[in-house]
């Protein structure tokens, strides 16, 4: 199976609402004249309050009165306690700027300060005047949970594994295992990061019958970085079936489930599981997860008849053995 990302966590797939953008606060009208450094305040906003590991953060904002000043951006990382700057630049003739960080690991502070000894002096952990410096705006840095689907599909009565990684790389940070089960999800393996925030998470179901369950990874949490999780799909107990497929001479037609047959369709038939029940299949290193569409198939020793796109994703041939299981909702 190809292997999943944590996604640009829209997805999200972090843990508990992210915070939209925030908006700018407008600045006074400008009063000092060009090219002076002015004393009105410094009014800054973050681009985005939450930020994924690897990407750069910004602040846009205006200093009244302050056409061609200098303006520093100003980090402190929550664990260190110790601002430094991170980037410089001269505010356009309306006083306007806009400051970039290299991307950053820690979740901390962020500021903007007016004047390049005023930046210094911050930096050094003195005390400047406060229409000088911007509000101190907190930064959530999102890590990056990455999950390997290899090894989620096993013979039922076997313990499934799922592996990854979570960036930054550091060792003993804690990650979860978590199964839904219908009404909420339920943590059944933890792990400690290895070296390069390695990680194996394991499950064995305690009923050896075969069965889908939908899984994710977690990331709990620390000072350093913000929770996220990853969605790494259904880990999958399984038993062989028979199987074969259909399709042409079928398309257009209605199915026993309501559905229009098409060579696009994803989907098998199966006499008695309820239409739109899903189920997990198998066929060397390819799996897919579909519904039931169908009834059949009526002839042959086999249990399932696969539409042509789900013999297609699986690199089924005509007949032959799948691993197979019903996924619990």
């Amino acid at each position: 199976m190809r292997s999943q990302m944590t996604r640009p966590l829209r997805a999200g797939v972090t843990l508990g609402a992210l915070a939209t953008t925030s908006a700018l606060a407008a600045g006074a009208p400008a009063a000092a004249q060009s090219g002076s450094q002015g004393d009105g305040r410094v009014r800054a906003a973050l681009e985005d309050t939450h930020i994924r590991y690897g990407d750069p953060v910004a602040m846009r904002g205006r200093v009244a009165g302050g056409d061609e000043a200098t303006v520093s951006l100003l980090y402190r990382p929550v664990q260190t306690g110790e601002w430094r700057v991170v980037d410089t630049d001269t505010t356009d003739e309306d006083g306007r700027f806009r400051l970039s960080a290299d991307p950053l690991r820690r979740t901390g502070e962020a500021r903007v300060v007016l004047g390049r000894e005023a930046a210094r002096t911050a930096a050094a952990g003195e005390g400047i005047a406060a229409e000088r410096s911007s509000e101190a705006a907190l930064v959530r840095i999102l890590p990056q949970l990455r999950a390997s689907a290899d090894g989620l599909a096993v013979r039922a009565g076997r313990a499934a594994s799922i592996r990854g990684e979570l960036r930054p790389g550091w060792e003993g940070r804690k990650v979860e295992l978590q199964r839904h089960d219908g009404g909420g999800w339920d943590t059944v393996d933890t792990a400690a990061t290895r070296a390069g925030g390695r990680y194996t998470l394991r499950y064995q179901r305690p009923s050896p019958s075969p069965s889908a369950v939908r899984v994710r990874v977690v990331f709990t949490g620390d000072e350093a970085n913000s929770p996220a999780a990853n969605d790494a799909g259904f880990m999958a107990f399984q038993r062989p079936a028979r199987a074969s497929w259909y399709g042409p001479g079928f398309y257009g037609r209605r199915t026993a489930c309501g559905k229009t047959m098409s060579a696009s369709i994803e989907g098998v038939a199966h006499r008695w599981l309820p239409c739109g029940t899903r189920v997990t299949l198998r066929h060397g290193d390819e799996t897919v997860t579909v519904p039931v569409i169908d009834r059949g198939p009526y002839s042959g020793n086999r249990e399932f008849d696969l539409a042509y796109r789900t013999k297609r994703d699986l690199g089924f041939g005509s007949t032959g053995r799948v691993w197979v299981a019903a996924v619990e909702e």
